[in-house]
């Protein structure tokens, strides 16, 4: 048999995502080997690894650390088993970066190796200054355990950073409890991204992801021109304040997805005004939480022609017009308000947040595939239509119902968007509204394509329960709900198998749940 080329070898390896599967394709033979490695390799920080092998990581990547820092870190014995030589420079095809991982291999890696090596005393790290752990902020408060796990992180991302082709995706999170490392790291990284080799890196960074208080973000992106995905979870103690990320933000050149999570209080003025330096690329935004003044910056997101995702979640708008109103995306695919209200000329009305969302879906429902609306709309009925009247082509759609004489709009919205797979009707299992009568109407009503339906703020008896899997239109499904009438779980499980049996399906999910006097009930079936 003829082999295959090795540039085929590679275009098929290189649409495999799992490691087990990538791995035993190394052990098949050289060649393979050769083609697969890097693969293998350009994430070695990613949690779909099992956890419990992740130390594995660190074992290898110690062996290229200097002799004198694996002196000071006490990784120079020979029952440690850190190879002196390796098949191939490993971290050569490192990629990706995850310092949550990164953080959790070396401490899982130290615990595993705790009976062979010296324990450390409380104060080696202050007593003994070396260039291969920089503390800048050496408090008695935290323990040598903390310095430790912060000096092999050093160790090991200078090997990266000294060998890697290049680092296309950094990732800066921190373990939950890490406070003497949040204080360590702000101070190494400003350090750290003004050497040539780190400077060089983030040139090349594509994707950038941050969550803490202790680096300044445009700093970063001082030198990361190229960033494609960034995402931002901004706390309460960054001192970071968002003009400078918004700097940052607007020198970026290619940027399409941008994701910012930052505080209620948070003014994003200067942040929707930094999208006029993106608009041109800008493909999918997403902000968490914020105030702000659409007077000032809302005509800047309207620039942002190439949308094709909007999300907004917890702001407060005010200003004197109708912001977003005369925004026009041809490409928007999915659109997202939650929690989202509008304080117009400083009269706070709960139907502003429905005029201007209902003009939105006016000007760009045509092209919408996924649409949720989790605010209250209660006080604006005609609002339904216009979503009936625009969004036709859906296939995604979330609404919050949030009383039952709204039920009825729903059913409007079902006759016209026929294309509809996932319906999401949201809500608290404690707190659920019983929609009997209803349920005859709703379960001739299902799509045509529907795949999952979560229904988790309504309940209802068996025998609605029954038809509703009776008229699912297709031969899988995924089904959240809360049902009334069984006794106990062997009466549910008796009724839902017998009626599975019966229609030649498999259960390959059943999770439910006693909420009081109801069962809530998670199903998967092919």
């Amino acid at each position: 048999m003829t082999p295959l080329p090795v540039e085929c070898l590679f275009d098929i390896f290189k649409h495999i995502d799992d490691i087990k599967t990538l791995h035993s394709i190394v052990l098949t033979n050289r060649t393979w080997c050769r083609e697969a490695i890097h693969l293998l390799w350009n994430d070695p920080f990613q949690l779909t690894r099992k956890k419990k092998n992740l130390y594995k990581i660190i074992t290898i990547l110690l062996s290229y650390i200097p002799v004198g820092c694996k002196s000071f870190l006490k990784v120079n014995k020979k029952k440690l088993h850190i190879p002196k030589t390796t098949t191939f420079n490993y971290p050569f095809f490192i990629e990706n970066i995850d310092f949550e991982t990164l953080f959790l291999s070396i401490r899982q890696w130290i615990k595993k190796h705790i009976r062979l090596r010296p324990k450390l005393p409380e104060d080696y790290f202050v007593s003994n200054e070396s260039e291969y752990a920089t503390f800048f902020e050496l408090d008695e408060f935290f323990d040598v355990k903390d310095q430790e796990r912060l000096a092999f992180a050093q160790a090991i991302f200078g090997v990266i950073l000294n060998n890697s082709s290049s680092i296309k995706k950094l990732s800066i999170r921190l373990p939950d409890n890490s406070d003497y490392l949040s204080s360590c790291l702000g101070a190494y990284f400003e350090e750290l991204f003004t050497t040539p080799e780190a400077i060089q890196h983030l040139s090349k960074l594509e994707h950038f992801e941050y969550s803490g208080d202790f680096l300044n973000v445009g700093d970063v992106m001082e030198y990361a021109c190229n960033i494609k995905t960034l995402t931002l979870e901004l706390s309460e103690d960054d001192y970071g304040p968002l003009e400078q990320l918004s700097y940052g933000i607007s020198k970026q050149k290619s940027l399409e997805t941008l994701r910012l999570i930052c505080n209620d209080e948070d003014d994003l003025t200067e942040f929707f005004k930094s999208l006029n330096g993106i608009s041109g690329s800008l493909q999918s935004l997403e902000v968490t939480n914020g105030i702000l003044d659409s007077d000032l910056s809302g005509e800047y997101l309207e620039r942002c022609f190439q949308l094709r995702n909007l999300s907004f979640t917890n702001l407060d708008v005010f200003g004197e017009k109708m912001p977003f109103a005369n925004a026009v995306f041809p490409h928007l695919e999915e659109l997202s308000f939650t929690d989202t209200y509008f304080d117009l000329e400083g009269d706070i009305k709960e139907d502003h947040h429905c005029e201007i969302i209902t003009q939105m879906i006016q000007n760009n429902g045509r092209s919408l595939k996924s649409l949720s609306i989790l605010v209250y709309w209660n006080i604006c009925p005609g609002f339904p239509n216009t979503i009936s009247e625009n969004c036709q082509n859906l296939r995604h759609f979330t609404i919050r119902i949030s009383s039952i004489e709204l039920i009825p709009y729903l059913f409007d919205i079902l006759r016209e968007c026929k294309n509809i797979e996932t319906l999401c009707i949201p809500g608290t299992l404690k707190e659920v509204m019983v929609v009997d009568r209803y349920m005859s109407v709703f379960t001739q009503l299902l799509q045509p394509k529907l795949r999952f339906l979560d229904i988790t703020s309504w309940v209802f008896g068996q025998n609605h329960f029954i038809t509703l899997l009776d008229c699912w239109p297709g031969p899988s499904g995924s089904l959240k709900c809360n049902v009334k009438g069984f006794k106990d779980f062997k009466d549910f499980q008796t009724l839902f198998q017998k009626h599975i049996q019966m229609r030649n399906k498999m259960l390959t999910k059943s999770r439910p749940k006693r909420i009081g006097k109801n069962w809530f009930v998670d199903l998967e079936w092919h």
